[in-house]
């Protein structure tokens, strides 16, 4: 557990290098990436189509077959990703909103899921690591709210099955900034 939660710290912070000319900013985000969850998200804006986000977040998890819920589980999980913002310079010209990064996106979402600290499943969910490639957008909605959605497809790696398999991803969220983006 140590050696994995170390090798995931420092591939954080290489992932995100902090350039000199970033402006910071922080929101809470409420969303459902792969599970709802609510988490903080910190920003760094280090050019108008660039963007890294730093989110931690803790999460809730439901499973089952035969089209009922028969567990379900509480867990960890840290993101690190960075977003290309394709159609931001075209909507400043046309006049749109750019605000808290109004724009369309693709991104890569590398995620790592730590153990469940509460689960009803047995065998406990184990760490996990998810890499996906996605494309979004994200929208202003009045003065200091955004929504915020993506799809995308990449591996997912499962520790304790020790093997690799394709994940489809769908990420949706609603956050509130601390500071004007």
């Amino acid at each position: 557990m140590k050696k994995f939660l170390l090798k995931t710290v420092l591939y954080c912070l290489c992932m995100a290098y902090y350039p000199l000319n970033a402006q910071n900013n922080a929101s809470i985000e409420i969303g459902i990436p792969y599970t709802p969850n609510v988490s903080f998200v910190y920003g760094l804006d280090y050019h108008p189509q660039w963007y890294t986000q730093l989110k931690p977040a803790v999460g809730l998890a439901f499973g089952g077959g035969g089209g009922s819920i028969d567990w379900s589980a509480a867990m960890l999980n840290f993101t690190v990703e960075q977003r290309y913002y394709y159609n931001m310079p075209k909507r400043q010209e046309q006049g749109k909103r750019t605000d808290f990064k109004s724009a369309n996106f693709i991104s890569l979402r590398p995620s790592v899921y730590y153990p469940c600290f509460f689960s009803s499943y047995k065998p406990v969910i184990n760490d996990s690591f998810t890499c996906t490639v996605n494309w979004g957008m994200r929208r202003a909605v009045g003065k200091s709210c955004y929504f915020d959605g993506s799809f995308g497809y990449g591996p997912a790696y499962l520790k304790s099955n020790k093997s690799w398999d394709g994940l489809f991803a769908i990420n949706l969220g609603f956050g509130v900034a601390f500071n004007k983006q």
